[in-house]
C-alpha cells in the first residue's frame, strides 16, 4: 500500500507540473483554413493544457497548467483579470469577439452538412446529447438568417457539433471538403471558434441547455484517461450551470416542456454524471455528484423519431408496468426498419448502468470506515447483476448475416449499421470486464478473498479479455470512425496495471503467457506521446498527452520492466505494431471461443471451482460465479 501509494503521489505530481511561460503575444487563427500553425505549437486539439482564449485585454497569455481548462470559456480567466474593489473594471465589461470575425470563421453550408451528417453517424449513437429532428429543423432555420451571429448560443451549439463531426469524420471524406486541410488542423480551428462563440454568448454567465451543451462537447470530446486532472475543473462548471438550469430534477416536473425537449435535458444531466463517474475512477477521487440531490430518470432506448410519438409511449408504458417486452434492434441490413429501439439507445443505456454501479463502487472504497466482507459481498452481486445486464443487453442488439472468412481477411466494406451493431456489442462486453478491476483494489482482495477464493484469477481472466477486446476494437478498420471514443477517451489502464502487478509477483503463475502476450500486444499499439491509438499499419488518430499523461504510460513501462525481469524476459524486446494487429486479428478470426477461453478471458473460470466459498453465514450461491458471455462467439461481431 505505502508503495502504491508513492506511486501514486509522484504521478499526480507529475500532472502539477507548469508548463514554461510564455511572454510572446499571439494572435489565434480566426478560420479553419489558418489553424495548422496553431495546432503544432499546442501539441494539437486534444489537451486543455493550453488556453486557445487570447486575453484581449492584455495579449498576454496566462500561465498554463497541464490541468487548466480554457478559461476564457469556463468564466475563470475573466475573474482572474478583475481587480477586487475597481468597479470600472468589471469583468462583464470585457470586449467580446466581434460577430464578424466569428461569422468569417463558420465553415460553408455544404461543410457544416457534411460533419453535421459525421456527428449524427458516428458520434450521436455513443454519447447522444441532442434531438436529431429538433436539431435540424433549428439548424436549417438558422442558414435562413442573414446574420448566422444573430443567434449567438445556437451559433455556439452548431459548431460545437461541426466540430464534434470532423473528429469522427473519415479523413478521405474530410479532404473531399476541406481541401488541402489534414483532420488535426480542421478538429481544432473548428473547436476555437466554438469556444469564441461561447465566450461572445456570455456563458456561463447567462446559460443555456445550448450552450452548455456545446461547451460539454468542447471539452469532453478531448478526454484522457490519462490527464483526469485536466477535466476537475471542467466538469465542476458543468456540473454547477446544469444544476443552475434544473437539470438536475427530472424534466416530468416541468409540464411545460415536451417529451422531446425532457429527453434532451435527461441526456446532457447523465453526461455530466457519466462523465464525473470516469474522472473519479481515474484519478481514485470521489464523485463530484451527490446522488442524494438529484432524481432524474434513465435515458430512454428509443428512436429519436418515436420520441414523443403515440406508439413510443405506448410502449414505454408497457415496459413500466410489464405488459411489453424489451424489444431487438432492427437486423443492421433491413430495408424496412420496424424496431423502435436504437443500437445507440441500448448501448448507451448499458454504458450508463455500468457508470452507476462504478459509482457504487467508488462511494464504497471512499467510505471513512475500510470496507467490511459484507461490503465485498454486496459487490460481488453487484458484478453478478451488471453481467446478466449487460448480456441481455447484447443479446438484444442483431447483428448482420455472418460473412465468409475470405470476407473477413479482406475487410470487405460493411454497411454503416452493421459496424455499429458490432461496435456495440462489444463494447458492452468490454464493460463487464474493466469493472472487475475494482475487485483488486488494495483496500477490498482481503475481504473478497475470504468470500470468493478465486476472485483474482478470474480477475486476471477478465482483465486479459478487456485488453484483447480494446485493442480489437484499435486494430479492425471497421471501428476506424468510432475510435475517437474508444480508445481514443478511453485506455485500459487499470487493466493493464493489474496484470502487470501479477506478472510481478506470479511470474510462472497460471496464465502468465497469455498475460505477456497481451501486455506486448497493448504495448505495441501505443505510441509514447499519445498513449493506445487506432490504426492498422500505422496510428489514423492522434490523440496528444501533455506531461502527465506521458509519465502514465512510463510508469506502466517500468512495472513491465519489472515483470519481464522477474520472467526472465528481455524488457528491450519489444512487437512491432504489424505483429500485434496480427495476433489481435487471430484472436477474434478463431470461430471456437471454446478454444481460446482460456487465453482472451472470455469466459470465467469454471463454476466448479467456487464450490468451496468460505463464510457458510454469508455464503453465496455458486450459481453467482457464472460465464461473462456463457457461448458467445466473438467470431459472429462480423
Amino acid at each position: 500500500m505505502c508503495k502504491e501509494a508513492e506511486e501514486l503521489d509522484t504521478l499526480l505530481s507529475n500532472q502539477n507540473e507548469l508548463v514554461e511561460l510564455s511572454l510572446r503575444s499571439h494572435s489565434p487563427p480566426t478560420s479553419v483554413g489558418r489553424t495548422r500553425t496553431m495546432y503544432h505549437q499546442t501539441g494539437g486539439f486534444g489537451s486543455d493544457a493550453i488556453d486557445i482564449f487570447p486575453q484581449e485585454a492584455t495579449g498576454i497569455p496566462p500561465a498554463r497548467t497541464p490541468f487548466m481548462v480554457d478559461e476564457q470559456a469556463s468564466g475563470i480567466g475573466s475573474l482572474s483579470l478583475s481587480p477586487i474593489w475597481t468597479s470600472d473594471q468589471d469583468a462583464r465589461r470585457r470586449p467580446r469577439e466581434p460577430q464578424s470575425d466569428i461569422q468569417s470563421s463558420v465553415p460553408t453550408r455544404k461543410q457544416c452538412d457534411m460533419l453535421l451528417e459525421s456527428y449524427i453517424r458516428n458520434y450521436h449513437p455513443l454519447v447522444p446529447l441532442i434531438h436529431i429532428s429538433s436539431f435540424v429543423e433549428q439548424y436549417n432555420d438558422c442558414w435562413t438568417k442573414q446574420n448566422l451571429a444573430d443567434d449567438k448560443s445556437f451559433l455556439a451549439f452548431m459548431l460545437a457539433i461541426c466540430f464534434a463531426g470532423a473528429i469522427t469524420c473519415p479523413k478521405e471524406a474530410l479532404a473531399c471538403s476541406f481541401a488541402s486541410e489534414n483532420k488535426e488542423d480542421i478538429a481544432a480551428g473548428l473547436r476555437h471558434t466554438a469556444k469564441k462563440a461561447l465566450h461572445a454568448s456570455g456563458f456561463p454567465h447567462t446559460p443555456t441547455l445550448a450552450t452548455l451543451t456545446a461547451y460539454i462537447i468542447c471539452q469532453a470530446t478531448c478526454m484522457r484517461d490519462e490527464e483526469p486532472l485536466s477535466c476537475v475543473a471542467f466538469v465542476g462548471l458543468a456540473l454547477r450551470v446544469a444544476q443552475a438550469l434544473g437539470l438536475h430534477k427530472d424534466p416530468s416536473h416541468f409540464r411545460s416542456l415536451s417529451l422531446t425537449n425532457r429527453e434532451t435535458r435527461r441526456r446532457v444531466w447523465w453526461h455530466i454524471v457519466h462523465i464525473d463517474v470516469l474522472i473519479a475512477t481515474a484519478s481514485g477521487l470521489p464523485p463530484l455528484v451527490d446522488t442524494a440531490s438529484w432524481d432524474v430518470r434513465p435515458l430512454s432506448e428509443l428512436k429519436d423519431e418515436y420520441i414523443g410519438t403515440i406508439e413510443g409511449s405506448l410502449y414505454e408504458e408497457g415496459l413500466s408496468k410489464g405488459l411489453q417486452p424489451l424489444a431487438h434492434t432492427d437486423q443492421p441490413d433491413t430495408s424496412i426498419p420496424k424496431s423502435l429501439v436504437s443500437p445507440g439507445g441500448i448501448l448507451v443505456e448499458g454504458k450508463l448502468r455500468t457508470s452507476s454501479l462504478m459509482r457504487q463502487f467508488l462511494a464504497k472504497l471512499c467510505h471513512n470506515s475500510p470496507p467490511s466482507q459484507m461490503v465485498a459481498v454486496e459487490l460481488r452481486l453487484m458484478l453478478k447483476d451488471l453481467t446478466q445486464d449487460l448480456q441481455s443487453r447484447i443479446e438484444r442488439i442483431e447483428i448482420a448475416s455472418v460473412t465468409t472468412g475470405s470476407d473477413r481477411d479482406h475487410h470487405v466494406e460493411r454497411s454503416h449499421a452493421a459496424r455499429l451493431h458490432s461496435w456495440a456489442r462489444l463494447l458492452l462486453s468490454t464493460f463487464a470486464d474493466g469493472l472487475w478491476t475494482f475487485t483488486c483494489h488494495p483496500l477490498l482482495s482481503r475481504h473478497l478473498t475470504d468470500v470468493w477464493p478465486t476472485i483474482f484469477d478470474e480477475a486476471l481472466l477478465h482483465c486479459r479479455s478487456m485488453l484483447f477486446k480494446v485493442a480489437y476494437l484499435a486494430c479492425n478498420p471497421d471501428f476506424d470512425i468510432f475510435s475517437w471514443s474508444w480508445p481514443g477517451n478511453h485506455q485500459p489502464l487499470h487493466a493493464v496495471a493489474v496484470i502487470l502487478h501479477s506478472l510481478e509477483d506470479r511470474p510462472d503463475g497460471s496464465g502468465s503467457r497469455e498475460s505477456q502476450d497481451a501486455i506486448d500486444m497493448i504495448f505495441a499499439l501505443r505510441d509514447p506521446s499519445h498513449g493506445l491509438v487506432a490504426g492498422t499499419e500505422y496510428p489514423r488518430m492522434k490523440r496528444p498527452l501533455v506531461a502527465g499523461g506521458t509519465e502514465a504510460w512510463s510508469h506502466l513501462a517500468r512495472l513491465r520492466t519489472k515483470a519481464w525481469r522477474a520472467a526472465g524476459l528481455n524488457p528491450d524486446v519489444f512487437w512491432t505494431r504489424q505483429e500485434a494487429v496480427e495476433f489481435c486479428m487471430s484472436m477474434f478470426s478463431n470461430s471456437s471461443t471454446e478454444a481460446r477461453a482460456g487465453e482472451t478471458g472470455l469466459r470465467s473460470l469454471n463454476r466448479e471451482e467456487d464450490a468451496h466459498l468460505n463464510q457458510p453465514e454469508i455464503m453465496i450461491d455458486t450459481q453467482d460465479v457464472m460465464p461473462l458471455f456463457d457461448n458467445y462467439d466473438l467470431s459472429i461481431l462480423w
